[in-house]
């Protein structure tokens, strides 16, 4: 025992002079003034932000505590980012040889707030991790700051928990991001700026947002480094789910994102609100202030592209059924491809292009219908059971400017055809228009075989070439119908015998418009608006048809007499007869 109480003592006092050697070299190492130099000076000139710092603890065994941290926005007025503590944990031993060897990070409650102004500037866009070259004031030696510290900044682990990011937009347009609830999990290996930082590491992410009187759900999973973050993850919003997977490459250059997402059944009320009027709440979005901008030639370029396939799509009354699609971005292009749906019992296929670098975005595209009930497509736009039935199918291809109707009508080019078949038209102001003009309540539901013509748009107008064939009738129009809703259609209607007996009844000089088969055919003018058509016969129109008429049969009655007087004359004889009645025409 006596033996052993020496080497006791040694190795009390040994570690007492480890302990006090560390201490004061910790004490020395990290001083205050050391580390706010080290800290706050690189970060603010990194950041351009304003750092503070409350208080920091240095212990021996417990580590190095960082409290109350703030990085400021531009306005100093404003906090960007707080955390309430940050913990670093070294190791012992190299402390004897006056180096800092840091193994842990812990970043506890720490807040992130984003926010998008009415401009559309984020609070981040003045911020650069690029190093900036300064002159530096050369100091005299009684005035030199403290040595940098000697460090070897390995984090073996840095973990941030309770991270809370918030986001706002003024201009409406995305989601408010009320709260997130996420952990952090990854190694740093700092270099001499903070571009040149390696780290890998873990997240996992739930976010909770707001829109629109909805509280979509986001839940993300991934890993990351310098360049490279896969991620997956799912919405929920309400009942609805949709699940993405992707990943972003190159982080520090120019950053390109991967994002697919499928789902079996999604409504996008539950993100975006229905429109008003069916019942739903639905908070238009305040307009954004239209400025122009211009792409800072510094700034990363951003491209993305995946692809988009949703069982079944919903907005309002409006479903998609088997939503594919291929998407590309890049130069502030947004290339849609190999799009194709179901829509209203029959299929839509196109592609599309918007350019949204210019002041006003452009857009270009085509599209494709097969087989849509109109029927469906009447319901989803409100109108009475009836307005319009039949099986479309349409080729369109069009460009145009604008980001509202008003603004793009102007603007729009393009042109189609289209056929309906085995169709009806009911309860249509058109249909009623034309019922009421001849007097045959029976076409206010009419039915026809085919509805088939082409249609070219320009200048705000859309230049009509159409036909239409049924039993009852038959109706050609070569006019214009304004985008704004207004009618300038002249219609050759041809009734058929029943109903030319009908129109005769009703108004005698009829018989006059009828070809010895008995079918009429009138010349009318369709004026007004879609909403509110204004029928009528065209006068011109009418007359020229009377008089070819009454010339005919004027002209079949004098031939007949003329040919009966002649006692039944030769051709030659009935040649100089026909030669006579036109000149007594005027022919």
């Amino acid at each position: 025992m006596r033996n052993r109480l020496p080497f006791i003592l040694g190795l009390t006092a040994f570690l007492a002079v480890c302990y006090l050697i560390a201490n004061l070299t910790l004490k020395n190492l990290l001083s205050e003034e050391r580390l706010r130099i080290m800290l706050v000076e690189p970060v603010q000139e990194q950041l351009g932000r304003q750092l503070e710092i409350g208080s920091i603890n240095v212990s021996l065994f417990s580590g190095i505590d960082l409290n109350g941290i703030v990085v400021k926005e531009k306005n100093p007025a404003q906090d960007f980012v707080t955390i309430g503590t940050f913990r670093i944990k070294y190791e012992l031993l190299p402390l004897l040889e006056k180096r800092l060897v840091i193994k842990e990070v812990l970043i506890d409650k720490p807040t992130v707030r984003i926010a998008k102004d009415a401009l559309g500037n984020f609070n981040f866009a003045d911020i650069s991790l690029k190093p900036k070259t300064t002159v530096k004031e050369v100091l005299p030696p009684d005035q030199q700051p403290a040595a940098p510290l000697p460090v070897t900044l390995i984090f073996d682990q840095i973990r941030i928990n309770d991270l809370n990011l918030t986001f706002t937009d003024q201009t409406g347009k995305l989601p408010t991001i009320t709260s997130t609830n996420g952990d952090l999990s990854f190694a740093v290996t700092l270099g001499k700026t903070l571009p040149e930082a390696r780290y890998q590491g873990t997240m996992e992410l739930v976010v909770n947002s707001e829109y629109q009187a909805h509280r979509p759900v986001l839940l993300l999973k991934g890993d990351f480094d310098n360049q490279l973050i896969n991620f997956r993850g799912e919405l929920n919003a309400e009942l609805d789910k949709l699940s993405f997977d992707g990943k972003i490459a190159n982080l520090q250059s120019s950053p390109d994102l991967t994002l697919n997402m499928q789902g079996a059944n999604f409504s996008l009320d539950n993100l975006i609100g229905a429109k008003p009027g069916n019942g739903k709440t639905a908070t238009k979005p305040a307009p954004p202030q239209v400025t122009t901008t211009t792409t800072n030639p510094t700034s990363p370029k951003f491209s993305a592209h995946g692809k988009i396939a949703i069982n079944e799509l919903r907005h309002d009354k409006l479903a998609l059924q088997k939503l594919n699609l291929t998407y590309s971005f890049a130069d502030n292009v947004l290339e849609i491809s190999d799009l194709t749906a179901g829509l209203f019992e029959g299929s839509i296929s196109g592609k599309a292009g918007f350019d949204l670098s210019r002041p006003t975005p452009a857009f270009r595209g085509q599209l494709k219908a097969d087989k849509l009930q109109m029927a469906a497509a009447m319901e989803a736009l409100d109108k009475p059971k009836g307005y319009l039935t039949g099986e479309l199918s349409a080729d369109f291809s069009g460009r145009g400017a604008g980001t509202g109707w008003p603004e793009m009508r102007n603007d729009l080019d393009g042109q189609g055809k289209f056929v309906i078949v085995k169709g009806g038209l009911s309860s249509s102001p058109i249909s009623k228009a034309l019922a009421s003009l001849l007097g045959i309540a029976e076409l206010d539901n009419l039915k026809f075989d085919k509805l088939t013509g082409s249609v070219k748009i320009a200048g705000g107008q859309a230049a009509l070439d159409a036909s239409l064939s049924s039993r009852p009738l038959s109706l050609k129009s070569k006019g214009n119908i304004g985008l704004d809703g207004s009618l300038d259609l002249p219609l050759l209607l041809q009734l058929s015998p029943e109903y030319s007996q009908r129109l005769q009844e009703r108004a005698a000089f009829a018989r006059y418009l009828a070809d010895p088969s008995g079918r009429t055919t009138l010349t009318l003018k369709l004026k007004g608006t879609v909403d509110q058509p204004d029928l009528s016969l065209s006068g011109e129109g009418a007359g020229n048809q009377l008089k070819n008429t009454l010339e005919s049969r004027a002209s079949e009655e004098l031939n007949r007499a003329l040919s009966k007087k002649m006692g039944g004359a030769d051709n030659q004889n009935q040649a100089a007869a026909g030669q006579l009645l036109n000149k007594l025409l005027g022919n």
